[in-house]
C-alpha cells in the first residue's frame, strides 16, 4: 500500500562517527582496513581542535537517541546521517535536529539490539536520577518527546544504557561521590523527574555519573588540571539520597572536580581548557592513587585558565 524510505535502503554495516565539536558521519564498514600491528594507521578527519569521541559500527537500519540538556530526546535512523569519505568532517548535529536555542546535545546513544530487556538510566546536576525501561522510548515523534521532567536551573548530565544489574556512581563538583546499586531505583515512567541520586547542597552541583562494578578504574580531573585514577572498588556501596563519600581531597591548588570517566590503562585522553588548549594524555601515565589523595598535575594551565572537557580518544587506527 505504501513504500517507506527505510525499504529502498540496504540494511547494511556501517561505521558512525561523532567528534568532540558534534560532527557526525557515517562510513562504510570496510573503511578502516585491518592493517598489521605497528602500522602506521591511516588518518582519519579529527583535527587539532576537535577529534572522535565516539566510533561504532552500525546497520543502516538501526536507530540513534539524542539527548539534551532540557530533558529532550530526539532520534534518527543511521542512514539518516550523512554519508562521507574518511577525512570528510560530517555534519553537525545542530544542521540534523530542531533544538531550540538554548538546548545543545549532551549524549548520542546507539539504541541496543536487546531493547527490552535494557533500561535507560538519566541523572541531573541537582543530583536527581532516573531509570526507566527502554521500551517507554520506543516511539519518538521527529521534533522530540521529553525523556524526562527538568526543573528550572537544572540540566541533564548524563544518559545511559544498562542491564539493571550495575552499580551507578554519582560525582559532586565538591568531591563528593555516591555509589548505589541500580536495583535501588525502581523504573518510572517516561515524564516523571526521577528521584535523588545524592544530596547536594546548593552551592554544589554533580558533575558526572557512571555506571560500574568492581575490577573497573574511575578518573577524576579537576579544573585547576589534577587527576588521578582510583579502583571503583574504593567506593563502598551505600544508599541512594546519601550525602556520599569523599572521592578527593580538594585545596585551593586543585580547584574543583570538573569530570570522572570510567578508564582502561590502554585509553587516551584530551583534555580541553575554557581557552581552548588540548592536551593529550596516556592514562597509562596517570598514577593509581587512592580515594583520599589530591592526585598529579596532568596539564599546565595559565592564570583564569580551567578544565572545561576531559573525553577518552576513540581510535581509528588501531588495528
Amino acid at each position: 500500500d505504501e513504500i517507506l524510505i527505510e525499504d529502498l535502503i540496504k540494511n547494511e554495516e556501517v561505521i558512525v562517527t561523532i567528534t568532540h565539536k558534534g560532527y557526525l558521519k557515517r562510513m562504510p564498514a570496510d573503511t578502516y582496513k585491518a592493517q598489521k600491528r605497528g602500522g602506521k594507521g591511516v588518518k582519519g578527519a579529527s583535527s587539532e581542535d576537535d577529534f572522535f569521541t565516539t566510533i561504532f559500527t552500525a546497520e543502516t537500519h538501526d536507530k540513534l537517541m539524542f539527548f539534551t540538556n532540557k530533558g529532550i530526546v530526539f532520534t534518527l535512523k543511521v542512514y539518516e546521517i550523512p554519508e562521507g569519505s574518511r577525512t570528510a568532517k560530517g555534519r553537525n548535529i545542530v544542521n540534523l535536529l530542531s533544538l531550540k536555542p538554548d538546548e545543545k546535545v549532551t549524549e548520542i546513544i546507539p539504541v541496543p539490539k536487546n531493547f527490552d530487556d535494557s533500561y535507560l538510566v538519566i541523572s541531573t546536576e541537582r543530583g536527581l536520577v532516573k531509570k526507566s525501561k527502554l521500551s517507554e522510548y520506543k516511539n519518538v515523534k521527529q521534533s522530540g518527546i521529553k525523556a524526562i521532567k527538568i526543573n528550572d536551573g537544572d540540566n541533564v548530565l548524563g544518559v545511559r544504557v544498562t542491564d539493571g544489574k550495575k552499580d551507578i556512581l554519582i560525582c559532586a563538583d565538591s568531591g563528593k561521590i555516591i555509589r548505589f546499586a541500580e536495583s535501588d531505583c525502581r523504573p518510572l515512567g517516561r515524564v516523571s523527574q526521577g528521584v535523588k541520586a545524592i544530596t547536594l547542597n546548593d552551592d554544589e552541583k554533580a558533575i558526572g555519573m557512571a555506571i560500574i562494578d568492581d575490577g573497573m578504574e574511575l578518573l577524576s580531573v579537576t579544573e585547576k588540571g589534577y587527576g588521578k585514577r582510583s579502583q571503583t572498588a574504593e567506593y563502598r556501596k551505600q544508599s541512594r539520597g546519601g550525602k556520599g563519600i569523599l572521592a578527593m581531597k580538594l585545596t585551593d591548588k586543585t580547584g574543583n572536580i570538573s569530570q570522572i570517566k570510567p578508564v582502561s590503562e590502554s585509553d587516551d585522553l584530551m583534555i580541553i581548557t575554557n581557552n581552548g588548549q588540548v592536551i593529550r594524555t596516556k592514562i597509562s601515565g596517570i598514577s593509581l592513587l587512592g580515594r583520599n589523595t589530591q592526585g598529579v598535575r596532568l596539564i599546565n594551565l595559565k592564570e583564569g585558565e580551567s578544565v572545561v572537557a576531559v573525553e577518552k580518544i576513540a581510535e581509528t587506527d588501531e588495528e
